[in-house]
This record gives C-alpha cells, sequence and structure tokens, in this order.
C-alpha cells in the first residue's frame, strides 16, 4: 500500500515473496526468448516453454524432490520420487508417492500460476473455471492434478503398484495430495471446490474405499517445516488428520473453506524452529569464503 512518495507497507508478505520468486522467472525467460537461447539444442520460443523447462529441471526435480526427500530422511517410509516411478511404471506416474504402512501418500505437483486478467476479473465462474484448467483437467482435456490422482488410485486399486512397492494395497489407506507453488492457490474455498471434483469423479468410478479427501499444500509450507517433519515434531498423518477434523462436520463455514496452511501455521505457532538447515546450508554455499574476499585471518 502507498502511504507517500518511496513510503508503503506490506499488505502480505506471502504476497510480495510470490510477486518477487514469479517475477525473476518472466524476466529470466523473456531474456532468453529474445536472445535465441537454446536447451537441449533447441531454441526456447516462448515463455511458456521455459516454465515448463524450470518446473522440470529445477522447481520439481531438484527443489519440490529435494525438499521431501530431505524432509522424511529419518522415516522408515518406502519412498519413490517421480523419476524412480517412470522406471516401473508405463505412464501416469504421480510425482511422488510415500508409504508408512497401510498409509500410502500420492503427490501431485503443480508448477502452475493464475494469470493476473484472471486473478484481477472479479468473476467467479472465470475464476473457477481457470482453477479447473489448472488443477483438473486443461482445455483439451489433458488430465491435471485431481483426475491425475484420480488416475493413480485407480491404478493403485488395479494392483499396478505392485511394481514400484510389494504390498497388499486392499488394506491401503490413500491420502491424495496437491502441491503448488502459486500463493493464489492457499485462498480459503479452494481446496473445498477441488475436493469435492474429486469426490465427485471417485465416486463416478467407483473407488471410494479407503481413499482421504483431497489436501491441497503449498510447497513454502514444506520447505519452512521441512526440520519439524524430519526430527519427528511434525508427523505428517496426524497432521492430516487433524485438518480433516478442522474442516469437518463444521457450522462455521470458515472453518469448512479453510486451507492447510492456515492449520499448519496455527499447529506450529508455538514450537520452536529454525529456518530450515537444507536451505541455510545451499545459502552458505554460494556465499563467498574468506579467500575469496582475501580476507586475512588475525
Amino acid at each position: 500500500y502507498d502511504l507517500d512518495k518511496n513510503e508503503y507497507i506490506f499488505l502480505n508478505l506471502n504476497f510480495l515473496v510470490d510477486k518477487l520468486y514469479q517475477g525473476i522467472q518472466f524476466e529470466f525467460a523473456k531474456s532468453l526468448v529474445k536472445n535465441k537461447a537454446t536447451y537441449n539444442g533447441k531454441p526456447i520460443k516462448s515463455t511458456v516453454a521455459f516454465l515448463s523447462i524450470f518446473g522440470d529441471e529445477f522447481s520439481e526435480t531438484g527443489l519440490f524432490y529435494s525438499v521431501m526427500d530431505n524432509a522424511f530422511a529419518k522415516s522408515k517410509y518406502v519412498r519413490f520420487n517421480g523419476r524412480k516411478l517412470k522406471e516401473h511404471l508405463t505412464d501416469g506416474e504421480p510425482d511422488y508417492y510415500m508409504r508408512d504402512k497401510a498409509k500410502v501418500y500420492i503427490f501431485e505437483y503443480k508448477n502452475v500460476y493464475l494469470g493476473a486478467p484472471i486473478k484481477h476479473s472479479n468473476d467467479y465462474e472465470i475464476i473457477k473455471s481457470e482453477i479447473f484448467k489448472k488443477l483438473v483437467a486443461n482445455e483439451n482435456s489433458s488430465a491435471k492434478g485431481v483426475t491425475q490422482l484420480v488416475n493413480t488410485i485407480e491404478k493403485i486399486k488395479k494392483g499396478e503398484f505392485q511394481n514400484v512397492d510389494s504390498f497388499d494395497f486392499n488394506s491401503a489407506i490413500i491420502y491424495p495430495i496437491i502441491v503448488y507453488i502459486d500463493f493464489s492457490f492457499n485462498l480459503a474455498g479452494i481446496n473445498y471446490i477441488l475436493n469435492r471434483e474429486f469426490r465427485a469423479q471417485i465416486n463416478q468410478k467407483g473407488i471410494t474405499n479407503n481413499v482421504k479427501d483431497l489436501i491441497l499444500i503449498d510447497l513454502d509450507s514444506f520447505i519452512k517445516f521441512q526440520d519439524l517433519f524430519r526430527n519427528g515434531q511434525l508427523k505428517i498423518n496426524n497432521c492430516f488428520n487433524e485438518f480433516y477434523e478442522h474442516v469437518k462436520f463444521t457450522r462455521d463455514l470458515f472453518n469448512r473453506i479453510s486451507t492447510f496452511n492456515i492449520y499448519i501455521h496455527d499447529k506450529t505457532r508455538k514450537m520452536k524452529y529454525d529456518s530450515p538447515k537444507m536451505l541455510m546450508d545451499e545459502l552458505l554455499k554460494m556465499l563467498p569464503g574468506d579467500e575469496d574476499l582475501n580476507i586475512e585471518k588475525v
């Protein structure tokens, strides 16, 4: 908010960080396209092409996989990232798979954004339609997010994941999760309407038994709280089940349409934690050492 010349107040710090992160990506993409940069010998012709490369090569495989591996490294969970799953499944693998005894967690990671014209349209149907294109199925009817999770659950029920994990999936309790990066998807109500679509799809396929409701989680929450998951202060199953109780059977409308982001921050507000160790270690690698700065030690 503009208070005065060169004086502003941040109404939402998350929104500011989100815009800076997106801005860097789009400016970088614009520069690469303008200078006819190539990737794997092919020119990067558009911002969309760059964002696809960025998602595949860094955002998902470099960041999301690393955070998940670090957060649950000390657990005894069976874990496979999308690349490992691709080696065993013919197609349509989730982006991350994790099993704790009979509890199966399947993750779809979405490096997608809602465009400014959509967000500023002030039209519910336009906004909902675009959310569904990003997280249910696009204009070409290609499966996204919700539909990908439904397809994965169907494969699990058919026994196709036996090639990945030798477990009796008839007793499995399945938790479907979408991990997103655009803070716009963190608005109250989006998880609610996407879960209604998710339940409709699994009802239609007759695969509702032992399938939990859909949960949307922003990647920032996993990054921020990864050490709490790693050291056991947070248990993913407890968090999910508590969130289900938080939004279920309540007369409070705001609770019913609440988000996992609000729940996890409320749960951890009295916990002691520092900046994620993995993040600080990576930052230290990028900072110049004494020898690089020509500093003489006394």
